[in-house]
């Protein structure tokens, strides 16, 4: 050992995500959410399978290939992680029926290879990941797969988040750098001290994971019954009862809101949630509720940044259906009908009022129609909701939107209007 060992108090220090430490860590959190906590459903609980997931073998075959899962249920692991560059290996039309067959396990990018790693260190078969599971050049397989991406976070038995990973190609499982020093220690020897940053776990100064900038991994986190989320920092379970931050740190979850700073851990969907029924009539006190989430969900959301601008619908669809599935309300580009008066007020943050890494989504209104301006989803950039009065003769005569697919409620729009009644007050620009 280290010289040094024996003059310095020291505490382990795993430096790998993929060691053997975290990987019996991880599975002791599988188990005890799968035994133990009845809001995140019981380890038998077996859902509806994705169109396609790929099957990654059993202990005696480990081969890789894309199965056709045929309306049949079970048990399988989704990934949330960022693409970056192009993907090496992409199902398309081409080579769907050889897909079938295998998938060459070395010609996948890093980041996918070590989800599949870690797949199989939980013993489960299945995982699901978009750039093999959907059809990459059919626009139809596309659309029919986004519309259901609700289904797909939700009903994953556990959704791995590679946080830490800017790309694909980046992979989570490798060693961290470690900051060393040299240290004289007596007798003329030389030792080696290594340094580890102790900010508290929830320190607002650490800088985002790639995950955390990036707009579609929102609803993927926020649909997911559970999250092992791989941090830069940290290794991270989510569930609906629990969340921890590596092996003795117990974070408290708040579940009825979303905050306005998401860093280094996944927040649950509120109560209302779990306990509605769809159908049923929402009390009061779940309308409070709801729209406290959805405002902390647009506000997170809008500060993110999405490669083309007009995925800004489909990346937060799957949460807007949970909401209507809730309160079956109608939703106008991104405004809810019910709500209409106070989701009319949102306004652009400003500078003062966002992180570092949120300043890069600030941009001028695009030249190509996204939503109507009346709507936040018309507007890059990070977007708040002040408290404040509605006037009492404020009314809402008409809102209407024309969808681009009438078959897609929370899709792109062509053009929208509203008719509003109120006072009005003279002002200079």
């Amino acid at each position: 050992g280290d010289p040094a060992a024996e003059y310095i108090s020291s505490r382990e220090y795993d430096t790998s995500h993929g060691s053997r430490a975290n990987i019996e860590l991880a599975n002791s959190w599988v188990g005890q959410c799968f035994q133990k906590h009845k809001a995140c459903g019981s380890q038998s609980s077996k859902a509806p399978l994705p169109t396609r997931v790929l099957d990654i073998g059993t202990s005696d075959c480990d081969i890789v290939r894309l199965y056709a899962t045929s309306g049949r249920s079970g048990k399988y692991v989704a990934l949330s992680y960022c693409w970056g560059q192009k993907q090496p290996q992409r199902t398309t039309t081409e080579n769907l029926a050889a897909n079938f067959d295998s998938i060459d396990f070395e010609a996948l990018s890093p980041t996918i290879k070590d989800a599949i790693t870690v797949t199989r260190s939980l013993e489960l078969r299945y995982i699901w990941i978009d750039c093999l599971c959907i059809i990459q050049d059919s626009a139809e397989d596309k659309k029919k797969e986004l519309a259901n991406m609700a289904n797909i976070y939700e009903n994953a038995s556990i959704t791995l988040v590679a946080a830490s990973a800017a790309g694909a190609d980046k992979g989570f499982l490798k060693p961290k750098p470690i900051p060393k020093i040299d240290l004289r220690i007596p007798y003329g020897q030389q030792g080696t001290l290594l340094l580890r940053n102790q900010r508290y776990v929830r320190e607002l100064d650490v800088a985002p994971d790639p995950t955390e900038s990036r707009a579609w991994c929102l609803q993927e986190s926020l649909l997911s019954r559970r999250c092992l989320v791989y941090s830069s920092l940290h290794l991270y379970w989510a569930c609906q009862e629990l969340t921890y931050a590596d092996q003795n740190t117990r974070l408290a979850v708040n579940p009825d809101y979303l905050p306005d700073y998401i860093h280094h851990f996944v927040q649950n969907l509120p109560p209302v949630f779990r306990t509605q029924r769809q159908g049923d009539e929402l009390l009061e006190g779940g309308w409070w509720q709801l729209w406290i989430f959805w405002h902390n969900v647009v506000s997170e959301y809008s500060s993110r940044q999405i490669s083309f601008l007009t995925d800004r619908f489909p990346a937060i669809s799957a949460v807007a259906k949970k909401v209507q599935d809730v309160s079956g309300d109608d939703f106008y580009a991104g405004i809810w009908k019910s709500n209409i008066a106070r989701e009319l007020l949102w306004k652009k943050a400003t500078k003062e009022n966002m992180l570092s890494s949120q300043l890069s989504s600030v941009q001028p209104r695009p030249n190509v129609y996204i939503a109507p301006t009346w709507s936040w989803l018309s507007c890059p950039g990070r977007v708040v909701y002040p408290s404040c009065a509605i006037c009492p003769e404020f009314k809402v005569k008409n809102a209407t939107v024309e969808l681009v697919d009438p078959l897609e409620p929370f899709g792109p729009v062509k053009s929208g209007s509203v008719t509003l009644i109120g006072r009005l007050e003279q002002i200079s620009i």
